[in-house]
């Protein structure tokens, strides 16, 4: 029985077609074990009436914690079938009140939290060995509508400050099929090194399952490699991890890189071991917006080829005008599957969604096969009198200098000092110390001006960065004031 229109784009429910016409096809496997889709979808079930005797349904927020894939699964499209909201239980979700969950359920492998009761998922959820699945529209009956909350996810934001959104069924339907592309049906492999209860990887989990394809579970190069992965999935550093000193043979077909940006050092690194790699760039806020082709030329060198996606980006000056070819300017995104705000914010008093655009916070421009390039952050622009100047630009003059292995800059910190730009530089010990200052400093001169370019380099052990690999620009700030005794003391 097909579903109805009013479930067209329930997500449990397009699960549930998928399963009926391709029950035996390959779902999730690993080295120890086969889930086909049927096998899925009675997990699926199952779980979602052990929710439903557990009160959930509509007007619910589950909450999970589990490192466990297929649990991760089952609960997620559970919930679409019952109507009900889910998020991921953990540190941001203790940390924020935008959302107060109604059920917390978690697997055997974690321990939950002594704030609230978490109810297990126990082998009473596993599907009977004797029991038959029904219709979802049969047993599911009560769900219509798929512009109601339902994905809850955590974001860092364009502010870099942390906050909720919620995605719709809806919207979640629209971007899966935006991605159909990138998900062969009953082709592709998919292995990745996001987190089991991350956004990207359910992004991407949803987008293989209603393609029929296949997901691999484990973490492990020597199982990717023995299960036929095709594509992998991951953040530059997450990926790295994994990749930093291998070449492997056969190379795997396709590497979607995303979350932060790529090096031609990390993308020179990954194609040992990848044919294709591909640069993402995109939000939770929008889904993937662009992608960039990369590529080694005949001299072995890193070439970048934009491959624009159904989305409209612009970069845009200061009055909102686009700029033009080979200006830098502010990114702005979008298309027809955004979102409208965060949770509890209002649209029109966030700066980051104005005049129908999403402002993610980037600086970048189009390079000249079409690739965009994101330069920095826009709260990276540092303001010398009037006078800006992108951070993440004076960095990368810095380390373009042979000898230098990392650099930060930031605006002087000294209560009386002036106006202007200093820097920290991580060092090669091999190489001669001033010389190297000198040539960083000229170098920087002739590119930006006197008044734009550090006035001093100073050689640090290490450069303070984020979690995501960003300098910390005010760290580097109070290190400076420590040394020169301006630090201010505590109240």
């Amino acid at each position: 029985m097909k579903i109805g229109v009013e479930q067209s784009k329930n997500i449990g429910f397009c699960f549930f077609e998928v399963a009926k016409a391709n029950p035996d096809f390959p779902a999730v496997i690993s080295e120890q074990s086969r889930v086909s889709y049927w096998q899925l979808w009675q997990l699926v079930e199952s779980f979602a009436l052990a929710m439903k005797k557990k009160g959930v349904g509509q007007g619910s927020l589950v909450a999970l914690n589990t490192t466990d894939m297929l649990v991760s699964l089952a609960s997620l499209l559970a919930t679409s079938l019952l109507g009900a909201e889910f998020v991921v239980a953990g540190k941001q979700l203790a940390n924020t009140r935008d959302l107060s969950p109604t059920h917390f359920f978690r697997s055997s492998e974690v321990s939950g939290s002594a704030a609230v009761k978490f109810d297990l998922i126990g082998r009473s959820w596993l599907p009977k060995p004797e029991s038959k699945p029904v219709s979802p529209s049969d047993t599911f009956e009560g769900y219509r509508d798929s512009e109601q909350p339902w994905l809850n996810l955590h974001t860092s934001g364009s502010t870099g400050v942390p906050k909720y959104l919620n995605l719709s069924q809806r919207i979640v339907f629209d971007r899966t099929e935006a991605i159909k592309p990138d998900f062969p049906t009953q082709e592709t492999v998919m292995a990745t090194v996001f987190p089991f209860t991350s956004r990207p990887f359910y992004a991407r989990a949803i987008g293989a399952l209603l393609n029929t394809c296949t997901i691999v579970d484990s973490y492990s190069l020597q199982a990717w490699t023995s299960l036929g992965v095709n594509l992998v999935c991951g953040s530059p550093s997450q990926l790295l991890k994994v990749f930093s000193n291998v070449n492997q043979k056969p190379k795997i077909e396709r590497l979607e890189v995303s979350g932060d940006k790529l090096s031609d050092a990390d993308a020179k690194t990954f194609f040992k071991s990848f044919e294709t790699v591909i640069d993402i760039y995109g939000a939770s806020e929008t889904n993937k917006t662009f992608a960039n082709i990369i590529s080694l030329n005949e001299y072995g060198a890193i070439v970048a080829t934009g491959k624009p996606l159904d989305t409209s980006i612009e970069i845009v000056d200061d009055a909102g005008k686009p700029c033009p070819a080979g200006s830098s300017g502010t990114v702005r995104v979008q298309n027809g599957y955004m979102i409208s705000g965060y949770l509890h914010s209002n649209r029109q008093s966030d700066p980051a969604f104005r005049d129908g655009w999403f402002y993610p916070g980037d600086i970048g421009t189009w390079g000249p096969r079409g690739e965009l390039q994101i330069l920095g952050r826009q709260d990276e622009i540092l303001n010398l009198g009037g006078i800006k100047i992108n951070a993440a630009l004076v960095d990368s003059l810095i380390c373009s200098v042979e000898g230098v292995k990392d650099a930060a800059c930031f605006k002087n910190p000294k209560t009386d000092g002036p106006a202007e730009i200093l820097a920290f530089a991580v060092l090669d010990k091999d190489y001669d110390r001033q010389s190297v200052l000198d040539e960083a400093l000229e170098l920087c001169k002739s590119k930006l001006g006197v008044v734009l370019a550090p006035r001093r380099i100073r050689v640090i052990d290490q450069i303070p960065k984020s979690a995501g690999g960003s300098p910390q620009r005010d760290a580097c700030q109070k290190i400076l004031l420590d040394h020169i005794g301006q630090a201010p003391k505590p109240v």
